[in-house]
């Protein structure tokens, strides 16, 4: 076969000439057959033109530069079936998935709706830019990190660059359904958690309740405007708080010191002051209530009126005078039974009050008892004391007699009679009765 191109064959079929048979071999040759080509354009002017592949790889269309090929445009078959663009080695770098519509950039076995595949260890794998001369694209690394806002080249020059996630500028984490923003990060720095950064500097907000689970470490100062509470972790007691960690440091309290609850303040183990124990202030420590020392009391002096005091052990007493106005008995134990405890006018006033509070709180138990059981007994006769009649349905006998007999026919107990009924028979001059009943309760 010899193709020829469209001068010399109109010069073989100019007027006059005379085609040979090879002449009308080149004219055919030189031009497109729908079989063996695999092109067709149906007669129907809507149709498209149709184009089929060829080979096992069902390729449509190569492209040259000059006599050199560059790219093939094939549709695949068997596993691998839909559109594919392949370089002159065969290799895909784009593929179009039949049935699913996935799309492969480097791959022909798209695992998504848009496969990237890198097959070089360098250069990004997708790099999105908005100008020409965009110097902080979009960018995802052939080693899946993501870039959003970073330098045009890849490298700032700095570790900030390498990370898994890298945003340069705010960054805002969102529900668009609620219209609440979960986590904000804006230029200053500034992060707020449930809600939007506002803040001109470095700053750390939280503006909901939090959890941390493990140690957090705070290297600068830690400020509670409202309540701090530390509870013990599940199923554990005896929690420690530590505060400071060298035997220099120093805590100051400036608020009040206070249990918060109306147990008191416990301290577990050992108390020791080597200085003088004060406020901070011109105001001497002031202790609320009581102090219970289950163990020894040792320093140089101490101070007190002693007007608050209730009770003291004489028989303890190794030292000192007390004068024996100042010595009240325990109120819990019977007066002058230990030699040890001197009653006085108060202890014994203290004692009496106690003991007719005793009967009083005995007498008005009592009282309520017995109200309680004549109010549930009250209630249990009322409870059986009818308050309605109930009437029954009507109900009929049946003829109660025979022709030429007498009717005697009682009721019986519960039931009232509501109406009668007979039949006469002229034949045997007499009549047949029944009756209407109904039953009657108390409820």
């Amino acid at each position: 076969m010899t193709v020829k191109n469209r001068r010399e064959l109109k010069q073989k079929y100019r007027t006059g000439a005379q085609p040979t048979a090879l002449d009308y071999a080149d004219l055919i040759d030189s031009g497109f057959n729908a079989i063996d080509d695999g092109i067709f354009k149906p007669t129907e002017p809507h149709l498209p033109l149709r184009v089929k592949g060829n080979g096992s790889s069902l390729s449509v269309l190569d492209l040259y530069d000059d006599d050199t090929h560059n790219w093939r445009m094939g549709l695949m078959s068997a596993t691998d079936s839909g559109f594919n663009l392949a370089d002159s080695a065969g290799k895909s770098h784009l593929f179009l998935e039949s049935g699913s519509g996935n799309l492969g950039l480097g791959t022909s076995k798209p695992q998504a709706k848009l496969h990237l595949h890198q097959g070089a260890a360098t250069g990004d794998t997708l790099y999105i830019e908005d100008t020409s001369d965009d110097n902080s694209p979009t960018r995802i690394s052939n080693a899946g990190n993501i870039y959003v806002h970073s330098l045009k080249d890849g490298s700032s020059g700095s570790s900030l660059e390498d990370a898994a996630l890298y945003v340069n500028g705010d960054f805002n984490l969102v529900n668009e359904t609620s219209a609440k923003s979960w986590l904000h990060v804006n230029d200053a720095g500034a992060v707020t958690f449930n809600g939007h950064a506002s803040a001109s500097e470095p700053f750390f907000e939280v503006k909901s309740g939090s959890k941390f689970f493990g140690d957090m470490h705070v290297t600068g100062k830690l400020v509670v405007d409202e309540e701090i509470e530390i509870n013990s972790t599940i199923g554990a007691q005896g929690q420690v708080i530590k505060l400071g960690d060298d035997s220099d440091d120093k805590v100051e309290i400036p608020g009040k010191l206070s249990s918060g609850t109306a147990n008191p303040l416990y301290i577990a183990d050992n108390m020791i002051v080597t200085g003088t124990l004060t406020s901070g202030s011109t105001l001497p420590t002031k202790i609320g209530n009581s102090v219970a020392i289950t163990g020894d009391l040792s320093c140089t002096k101490v101070t007190a009126d002693g007007s608050g005091m209730t009770h003291i052990n004489g028989g303890n007493i190794t030292t000192g005078t007390i004068s024996i106005n100042r010595l009240p008995i325990d109120p819990d134990i019977e007066l002058g039974y230990e030699n040890s405890l001197i009653p006085t006018q108060s202890a014994v006033k203290q004692y009496i009050d106690n003991k007719i509070a005793a009967v009083k709180a005995e007498l008005r138990a009592e009282i309520a008892a017995l109200k309680s059981e004549l109010t549930s007994s009250i209630s249990g006769v009322n409870s059986r004391i009818p308050t309605q009649i109930v009437m029954s349905s009507v109900s009929e006998t049946g003829f109660l007699n025979d022709w030429d007999a007498v009717v005697n026919y009682s009721l019986g107990s519960g039931n009232v009679m509501v109406g009668m009924y007979s039949v006469h028979s002229n034949s045997n001059e007499d009549r047949k009765f029944k009756f209407k009943y109904r039953s009657l309760s108390l409820a």
